[in-house]
């Protein structure tokens, strides 16, 4: 008898707890969910700063359940890390989790997010100040957005 789809997903997820290690990006809609896993991604989560900034709010509160037992060592934005991790003030966000010696999963929490906010905001501030529209080289053309949500 072979497991349902969930109960698989679910067994495939837990196994790559039991790799070397991994990222784990954090989507905020259907759309940023779909480019990640287009991307490769074999697991994608979400985060309550990716759901409520975008929507011009600063907090969201995300219940979610949590199996008892078994934790797992993970890092990611807000949460503690080793000090030998922690970031110096000007070192650049280049640190991936090959460079977390024990971390079995990286969570990226908001940070795509905001990623893609500070974008918009810059696109915004080249349209009002220059009117150029440089922010669109190198963008993915709306043809290619399509196939990928197909």
């Amino acid at each position: 008898m072979s497991a349902t789809p969930l109960a698989q997903k679910a067994s495939d997820f837990l196994a790559l707890h039991a790799g070397p290690g991994f990222v784990l990006p954090n989507a905020w809609d259907a759309g940023s969910a779909r480019i990640l896993q287009h991307v490769g991604f074999p697991a994608v989560a979400t985060t309550s700063a990716g759901i409520a900034l975008p929507r011009g709010r600063r907090r969201l509160r995300v219940r979610a359940g949590r199996r008892r037992g078994g934790h797992h060592p993970a890092a990611g934005p807000g949460r503690p890390r080793p000090p030998q991790h922690r970031r110096r003030a000007g070192q650049p966000h280049r640190r991936t989790h090959a460079h977390l010696l024990g971390v079995v999963r990286v969570s990226l929490a908001g940070s795509i997010a905001r990623a893609a906010l500070t974008v918009v905001e810059r696109a915004g501030r080249e349209l009002l100040e220059s009117g150029t529209l440089g922010f669109l080289d190198g963008a993915v053309s709306y043809a290619d957005v399509q196939r990928r949500f197909a």
